[in-house]
């Protein structure tokens, strides 16, 4: 769906309505960063200790990019490509605290199914050729429904306060989310969060869309 098309329903219902193949997250408290308890050598101590953060009610892909379950996760993308293509849709690229709450669920998980890191979840891809974002274990999906959080592609992300910010190396960098098939165990966390070249593009990087009001 174009924008155009978006704000034309929206003109026309007086009330925007989320695209369709979305996971509405409630408003809530997310609890940020590393979690008390967690091995120092998983949870760096660059990463905030519990950092309480308010995030508004927001609707998130269900799936990675296109979002079809009988479709393989698109890769190959840059940063700048997957802005371009969740704005075509009338939405925009998840920020990295979205994609955390999103993850970490109610229960604030540190594995988007869980506490204990899960080799099942971990070896599954989204990234393998062919593979249709569908065919995620359901047990590894996080606990408000979301599928590939800790176990499909890695995810282009935006920045969501100045300490995101801050880790950008230089105006060329972008941010990413989670962690791909076989990457080590720190990456596949919630609160894992890295960067790449904005115009960097991976067999393993790939990005999902999220929706306000």
């Amino acid at each position: 769906m174009g924008v155009e098309l978006l704000w034309f329903l929206v003109m026309l219902t007086g009330c925007p309505k989320a695209p369709s193949g979305m996971i509405e997250i409630p408003s809530g408290i997310l609890v940020q960063g590393r979690l008390r308890g967690e091995p120092m050598d998983q949870a760096p101590y660059s990463e905030p200790l519990e950092l309480r953060v308010d995030v508004p009610a927001y609707f998130i892909d269900e799936f990675e990019f296109p979002n079809d379950p009988t479709q393989p996760a698109i890769t190959e993308v840059t940063s700048v490509d997957a802005e371009r293509m969740c704005g075509e849709h009338g939405k925009r690229l998840c920020t990295t605290v979205q994609w955390e709450r999103a993850c970490k669920g109610p229960e604030v998980s540190v594995y988007s199914y869980g506490q204990v890191y899960d080799p099942i979840c971990g070896d599954w891809s989204t990234g393998t050729p062919g593979m249709p974002v569908g065919d995620v274990p359901a047990h590894c999906r996080s606990g408000f429904g979301v599928a590939g959080l800790s176990s499909g592609v890695v995810e282009w992300a935006l920045p969501s306060s100045q300490q995101d910010e801050a880790r950008y190396a230089t105006a060329e960098r972008a941010l990413v989310k989670g962690g791909a098939r076989l990457s080590p165990v720190q990456y596949m966390r919630c609160a894992s969060v890295g960067d790449e070249v904005t115009l960097y593009s991976s067999s393993i990087i790939g990005f999902r869309c999220c929706w306000s009001r």
